[in-house]
């Protein structure tokens, strides 16, 4: 049994990492320019910082740090097929492999949330934009074996959460229910504790407050068609139709 000081002071010393990660990431930098300037709340800095780093990565064709080009495989009908490499039509994507929100979700679950996390945000982007990772290239992002990587998509994939891989059997593909912040709203208007929710969906504040922010934008809009919503929000039509 490990005693229970030497757990506090791992927690204490993983939190003040973070922390000290945090104070380095480009979001952090505008929102403390932000509150300096304008003199608003933390809160409201955040939610300025957050739009205005959207739109350098949407509008300006900005890449982020920490994100790449990375080959994946074209998601059409037969992307699910077990397929040599020879034959998989490929597309190229942007993935972002370290967020700036990667820290704070090690501060407040730990490192394995922070890594499912990341294996999750990289599946979602890559089918955002048409294509699909497999397990191979997942194997390839992460330090991760391929048991380890299906160990840690298990917890989401029993909840409902979307996440197709190329390759995937069908049994796995019917488990399928929503995207994780579709997810998230739902279970949120139905009255689930945000910290309850977060957790096991591995959201971090910001893409919580995102994800949020995204909803109320949507519901406003809800006479427009999908596609327009998605370009008005900044976000990935697939959720706005969740």
């Amino acid at each position: 049994m490990v005693p229970a000081g030497r757990q506090t002071f791992y927690r204490q010393r993983t939190r003040s990492e973070a922390h000290s990660i945090q104070a380095q990431t480009f979001l952090d930098y505008l929102i403390r320019q932000i509150k300096q300037q304008r003199e608003v709340s933390w809160e409201e800095a955040a939610l300025i910082a957050s739009d205005a780093q959207r739109y350098l990565n949407d509008c300006l064709g900005m890449r982020e740090l920490g994100q790449i080009e990375f080959p994946v495989v074209a998601a059409e009908e037969r992307a699910h097929f077990r397929r040599s490499r020879e034959e998989q039509d490929e597309r190229l994507v942007r993935l972002t492999i370290i967020a700036d929100d990667d820290a704070s979700l090690l501060a407040e679950f730990g490192t394995r949330a922070m890594v499912t996390s990341r294996i999750a945000r990289a599946v979602e982007e890559a089918w955002y934009q048409g294509g699909l990772l497999d397990m191979n290239r997942l194997c390839v992002l992460f330090p991760l074996n391929v048991t380890a990587i299906r160990a840690r998509m298990k917890g989401l994939l029993d909840q409902g959460a979307t996440l197709p891989l190329a390759g995937m059997t069908r049994a796995t593909r019917a488990r399928f229910r929503a995207p994780r912040p579709v997810l998230a709203v739902e279970r949120y208007l139905r009255g689930e504790p945000l910290a309850d929710l977060r957790r096991s969906l591995y959201l971090s504040q910001a893409r919580w407050r995102e994800y949020w922010q995204g909803f109320r934008r949507t519901v406003k809009l809800k006479g427009h068609p999908p596609e327009e919503i998605a370009r008005a929000i900044s976000q990935p039509e697939v959720l706005v139709k969740g």
